[in-house]
Formats: C-alpha cells, structure tokens, sequence
C-alpha cells in the first residue's frame, strides 16, 4: 500500500480571531439611502430658502436704490430752482417760475448734467393715476424764453419716479421778514416774486415711507439779504391716505 502523501496543512482562510467578513443586508442597504435622501431633502430645502432670501434682498435693495436716487434728483433740481428769471403773464405783469401746492410743484431748474443734457430746464412733479392707483410723476423740458407750462406741454417728457403711491404731501417754508421772526411751513406757495426756503417732499408708496426730501433753495432772505441755512422746527408730518 502506498505511503500517504506529505501534503503541507492547509491555511485558514480567515486569520485567527477574526470575524467572517460579510457584506451589507438589504435592510440596511434601505436604511442608508432613506438618509441620505434625507439630508439631500433638507439641503436643497435649505437652498432654495436662501436663494428667495437672497431673491428678497436684492430686491429691497433695488426699491431702496431707485428711491433714493429719485428723492436726489428732486433735491438737486429743486435746490437749483432759479427765481431770478421770470415770465410775462397775461396781465403783462411778472411773475417767477414757481408755483406749490399740496400735490403738485413746478419750477425754473438745471438739469444734472448726468441726468441728461443739463442746461436750465421746466420741471413739475405731481400725482397721475396709473393703472389701478396713483403714480409720482416727473415733467420735464428745456427752458424756452417766455414758455408757459401749458402752451409747451406737448414738448414736456414724462418720467414715472414710483408707483402704488399712497400718501403724498409737499410743504414750502417761508423766508421771515425779519431776523427774530420764525419761519413757518405751509401747504402751498402762492408768493409769485419769491422763492421758498425750502421745500420738503414726504411719500409713501408700496407699502413703505420714503426718507423725507428737504430741498434748500437758497433765497435771500429781506432782513440782511444773509442766505439762512437754519431748519426752523415744525410739527410732524402726517401722511394721510389719498381718496
């Protein structure tokens, strides 16, 4: 009978010890992707609420944007108002390029050059009904010698400063007569040889106040013929809503 083979013993597969190495079930297979559909869920949540944060920033900025560079130009034409130049009525007498109301201004002005040409312009902001509420508009036109704001209205280009307004009110502050005389704001300017002090602008619209507008105009007052740069004190502005 043959001898048995010397065969060399056989090695474990697994080294001493160990665990047997096996891989994951079904289930748990499950219970992982469930997770991470998870969190993949909460992140693109959390995306998309920062893109419409973002969205609503930007936005606000833009309105905020465009209402300070509107209440700017106001100040700067209206601070440029000139009343040393004058119009020929129909009576034949004189009267200067300005007229207040409590919705409605216009006036002799210079243009920002970087809003345009520049030069001495006619400009009037007033209320304008616009879709299904009220608009704050801009008039405006170069000045003609002896022009009339009606006669050359056809001439006059309209620009849109803000729509969904809901409260608007202009106030002009007189120049006193004397130095210890107070000056007082008033919902009109009827004086047709002066100029007011000042201007104040106060708007609402969507939804929100505007920063009020305070033009200077730099008349010369009659005391001294000293230009007063004071703000005199005055009661709060109310904005009620418009009919």
């Amino acid at each position: 009978m043959a001898s048995a083979l010397n065969l060399p013993p056989r090695k474990q597969a697994f080294p001493a010890g160990s665990g047997i190495a096996r891989g994951f079930t079904l289930v748990e297979v499950v219970i992982a992707l469930a997770l991470m559909s998870f969190i993949m869920l909460g992140l693109v949540s959390a995306f998309a609420t920062l893109g419409k944060t973002a969205t609503r920033l930007d936005e606000h900025a833009g309105r905020g944007g465009r209402e300070w560079l509107a209440g700017e130009f106001l100040r700067a034409t209206l601070s440029s108002a000139i009343g040393q130049i004058k119009q020929t009525l129909p009576d034949q007498s004189e009267a200067i390029h300005f007229r207040g109301g409590p919705t409605t201004v216009q006036w002799l002005g210079v243009m920002p050059a970087r809003h345009g040409v520049g030069g001495l312009h006619r400009f009037m902001i007033g209320l304008e009904p616009c879709g299904s509420g009220m608009c704050l508009t801009l008039h405006y036109a170069p000045y003609v010698k002896e022009d009339t704001f009606a006669g050359a209205a056809a001439v006059f280009q309209t620009q849109t400063l803000t729509e969904e307004v809901s409260g608007f009110r202009i106030a002009y502050q007189s120049h006193p007569a004397r130095v210890d005389e107070e000056a007082v704001w008033r919902e009109d300017w009827t004086d047709t040889d002066n100029l007011p002090a000042r201007v104040r602008i106060e708007l609402a619209a969507r939804g929100a106040a505007w920063p009020p507008v305070v033009a200077s105009l730099g008349a010369i007052d009659e005391a001294g013929g000293e230009q007063r740069n004071q703000v005199s004190s005055s009661p709060p502005f109310q904005l009620s809503p418009l009919p």
